[in-house]
């Protein structure tokens, strides 16, 4: 783990110092006189050190230094911290399976093996997030999560076999789990959507942003005032890093964030500026599902995304193209944006379908 840390010289200038551990021995470098310098300099500092090191060889390198090197090229590649943070956990739950069987190389790792830790991580049981369902229920972890698991492991020992660590990957004959059906997902109800709003305190601002946009929560975190000018919205995704461009703002937001936009002093101000710690927004998903019975919010999985559910349902049941959508949403494929279209109600497909058939008669 690679770390930056600062020191005044003599003469009382900020010099900033990186410090890394290869192989259980603390490297320290001076790397600049200014954060952005640092972290480049960190970076390369972390290839040369990782990837030059001509005592690791082939399939004695171990799992720890594989995963090192891995997240290196990882974050090179231009993902988020957040990408980043979520790989990491992953990893490090299966090298901590891998020290549960006396493993440590690379090397050791045969087939048989894959698939029991695939088996084992399938009987597993996913981590309480919320103080909501902070009692005995815990649900195995779905399908979908598995097969997100072994798509990453694939890619990990692809990247082994191109490095030449390995000649051939463990995970190769690792099929995917067949998913659960495709289910509706849950949407708040307009009654639902007045609750939650007349009962939002502090949230208020948040929760009208996420309801009249369809943003993401992690997207929504980090807005600043430069991604929103003259009644537009321009940010690039955290999920996909594709840029959301000038998406028109509804005026009854506008006019809910507009003292909140106010206060800002530069362009780089932070709309929400409570939530920057995983800790204050873990905070704001459980005054959300506070509002809802324990029982409710397990079985439609109710949390801030709820929110872009419940947006795609609503431009949907007002006529939106899904085309539009698409690109309102930022969805890459107008196939993602086709799941919502079976939510459309019967009696708005009707008006659709007639509307069309009128239109031909003339």
């Amino acid at each position: 783990m690679a770390s930056i840390y600062k020191r005044r010289n003599k003469s009382g200038e900020i010099v900033y110092y990186g410090a890394i551990r290869v192989n259980g021995e603390l490297i320290r470098r001076k790397l600049g006189i200014s954060m952005k310098s640092a972290k480049r300099q960190l970076k390369k500092l972390e290839y040369s050190l990782l990837f030059d090191t001509p005592d690791i060889a082939n399939e004695n390198i171990s799992i720890e230094n594989v995963i090192d090197k891995f997240i290196i090229e990882y974050k090179l590649s231009g993902v988020t911290e957040e990408q980043v943070y979520n790989t990491k956990l992953k990893l490090r739950i299966f090298h901590e399976f891998c020290n549960g069987i006396k493993i440590r190389n690379i090397g050791e790792i045969s087939t048989g093996i894959a698939k029991e830790y695939i088996l084992q991580r399938s009987k597993s049981r996913v981590l309480r997030k919320y103080k909501a369902c902070m009692d005995d229920y815990r649900p195995l972890i779905k399908p979908i999560t598995l097969n997100k698991d072994i798509r990453l492991l694939k890619r990990v020992f692809a990247y082994c076999v191109a490095m030449e660590w390995i000649t051939k990957s463990p995970f190769e004959l690792v099929n995917p789990v067949k998913e659960d059906n495709k289910t509706e997902r849950y949407y708040f109800s307009e009654d639902e959507i007045t609750m939650i709003l007349d009962n939002a305190d502090n949230y208020f601002d948040f929760y009208s942003i996420l309801y009249h946009t369809g943003l993401r929560a992690t997207d929504t975190y980090k807005l600043t005032l430069s991604n929103i000018q003259d009644g537009y919205l321009t940010i690039q995704m955290n999920k996909t890093g594709d840029w959301l461009s000038s998406i028109p703002l509804p005026t009854v937001l506008i006019k809910i964030l507009e003292n909140r936009i106010g206060e800002l002093k530069t362009s780089g101000s932070l709309l929400f500026p409570d939530y920057e710690t995983r800790g204050k927004r873990r905070i704001v998903v459980e005054h959300l599902q506070s509002m809802f019975s324990i029982e409710k919010v397990r079985k439609c999985n109710i949390n801030l995304h709820t929110f872009r559910h419940t947006y795609a349902h609503k431009m949907l049941n007002k006529g939106v193209p899904k085309e539009v959508l698409q690109t309102l949403l930022g969805h890459r494929s107008v196939k993602t944006t086709e799941i919502y279209a079976n939510w459309v109600k019967k009696d708005d497909l009707l008006k659709w379908v007639e509307m069309i058939y009128e239109k031909n008669k003339t």
